[in-house]
């Protein structure tokens, strides 16, 4: 029960540091995530944490489009040079990915986000309901939440009264994430890093001295990219950033290599 308060930013580490926290107001929290004790830092402004949340809120969006944009027309590159194909079917087939598939997990992440959102409001409903119906129990559930936290006996009945008086800011525990907004991230994401592969050769079309090198210049574009946004996850994760590139790397160089051999191994097949 009460599902929901289990995403309060509460962990174990408040028992330790219980001494030094203060409760501070909730109200002025209204669209973020409720975190009733921590330590007063000077850093920890309300408008600092609201930006970083909403920027938290759009790393999944940019990542998931940006790096399947990238690895999948690199992918396609790949494919295509190793079937040893002209410029125009890169191209072709380059091109017509980046619409058709960014156009594709756009709308997917679309749903998958309202659908999200639908099932948190439910649920808050379900959680209204309940305490509509059983105050009494309702606030001694709440209480033992926050007692298993390690608040002490006074604390957690403040917090309850708090939490179970004001129903509008007790369940508006995380911003919801705009669908429109994850939708439009995923494909500008998607198309901004999946035409990067495609550069050299769109240059290429213009400069035809450069098409002997095409495919290793973009290779190495593709190879920065990824690793680049390996280390921008981890700037947001908090995971070491090397790490995080050399991992991203790792994925996409998987992914083109098969792509490759793929296509080199089946041009014996072309018409």
């Amino acid at each position: 029960m009460f599902h929901l308060l289990k995403r309060l930013n509460i962990n174990n580490n408040t028992e330790k540091r219980m001494p030094e926290v203060e409760m501070k107001e909730h109200s002025s929290r209204s669209g973020s995530k409720l975190n009733l004790y921590q330590p007063i830092r000077s850093s920890d402004r309300p408008a600092e944490r609201k930006k970083k949340e909403k920027i938290g809120m759009y790393i999944k969006d940019i990542i998931y489009g940006g790096l399947d944009g990238i690895i999948t027309t690199f992918a396609i590159v790949a494919g295509v040079s190793g079937a040893q194909l002209s410029v125009s079917v890169v191209l072709i087939l380059g091109l017509a990915n980046l619409i058709a598939d960014g156009f594709s997990m756009a709308v997917g992440n679309y749903l998958g986000t309202q659908s999200e959102n639908e099932f948190v409001r439910r649920e808050k409903k379900n959680e209204r309901n309940y305490i509509d119906d059983h105050s009494k129990q309702a606030r001694e559930e709440v209480k033992q939440i926050f007692l298993k936290k390690g608040l002490d006996e006074d604390s957690a009945e403040k917090v309850t009264v708090i939490m179970t008086s004001n129903k509008q800011e007790s369940f508006n525990l995380n911003e919801e994430e705009s669908a429109l907004s994850a939708g439009l991230t995923t494909f500008c994401s998607f198309c901004a890093f999946g035409i990067l592969p495609l550069s050299p050769y769109l240059v290429a079309t213009v400069f035809s001295s450069i098409l002997p090198f095409a495919f290793q210049v973009t290779l190495f574009i593709t190879a920065i990219t990824i690793f680049s946004m390996g280390c921008f996850k981890a700037k947001w994760t908090g995971v070491n950033v090397l790490y995080s590139g050399i991992e991203m790397a790792v994925i996409g160089g998987a992914a083109a290599t098969f792509a490759y051999l793929i296509g080199h191994h089946l041009r014996e097949f072309q018409f």
